[in-house]
C-alpha cells in the first residue's frame, strides 16, 4: 500500500452474479458472462487510474480464455501494473502444493552431517515463496460483488490482513462509483496487521 496517499497496491476481486444479473433481466447467461467481461476490463482501466498496481480476479466463467488471449496479446508489459487471473484456483490447493513443495525441496537437502535431520521448520517467508502466487503482492482489498458474504477459497493464504468489502451488486453492474467508495472507505481504515 502506498502510505503517502492510502492507494492500494493490490486489489482483489471475485467476480460473482453475472448469471443472476442476466436472469433478472430474462437474458440468456452467457449475455451475463458478457457483460461481466466487459465490466473487468473496464475495472482494470479505472484501479489503473486510480493509482493501484495490481489488480487480481477471481473468475469462474469460461469466458476466461478469451480474456487471457486478449490481455496477453493487446497489452504491452506495464512494469507499472499487472493483471493477475486466477483461474481454475482454490486456496486450499495453492497451500497444499507449497507445502508439498517444500517437503520436496527438503527431501532432496543435503544433511549437514551424517545421520542429521534436515531442517524442521519452514519459515513465513519460505512458504509463501513456494505458493503459486509468490510474485503477486498481497491484496489490500478483496471486493466481493453478489450478495455473498464469504472469500469461497479466494487466495486462501495471502488474504489474511486484506480488507474486505462485500457488495450486493451483480458483478455487470459494479460502477466507477462503486471503487471510488471503496477505495476511500479504504483510505480512512487504520490497519493493524496483526498487531
Amino acid at each position: 500500500m502506498d502510505s503517502e496517499t492510502f492507494i492500494p497496491t493490490c486489489v482483489g476481486f471475485i467476480l460473482d452474479g453475472n448469471r443472476r444479473w442476466a436472469k433478472e433481466r430474462n437474458l440468456p447467461t452467457l449475455e451475463g458472462h458478457t457483460e461481466g467481461y466487459k465490466r473487468l476490463k473496464e475495472t482494470v482501466i479505472w484501479c489503473h487510474e486510480a493509482g493501484v498496481q495490481h489488480v487480481v480476479a477471481y473468475v469462474f466463467s469460461t469466458e476466461i480464455q478469451e480474456l487471457i488471449e486478449e490481455v496477453h496479446d493487446t497489452n504491452p508489459r506495464d512494469p507499472e501494473f499487472t493483471l493477475w487471473l486466477a483461474a481454475s484456483y482454490g486456496g486450499r490447493s495453492e497451500i497444499l502444493a507449497g507445502v508439498n513443495k517444500l517437503l520436496t525441496q527438503r527431501a532432496q537437502e543435503p544433511c549437514a552431517s551424517a545421520g542429521a535431520e534436515g531442517k524442521e521448520q519452514v519459515t513465513e517467508e519460505e512458504f509463501t515463496h513456494a505458493l503459486w502466487t509468490s510474485d503477486m503482492p498481497d491484496p489490500d482489498i478483496i471486493v466481493r460483488t453478489g450478495g455473498q458474504k464469504r472469500l469461497s477459497n479466494f487466495l486462501a493464504w495471502s488474504s489474511g490482513y486484506s480488507e474486505l468489502f462485500f457488495l450486493d451488486t451483480y458483478w455487470p453492474a459494479f460502477s466507477k462509483e462503486d471503487l471510488l467508495l471503496i477505495l476511500k472507505d479504504f483510505a480512512s481504515r487504520k490497519r493493524n496487521f496483526g498487531k
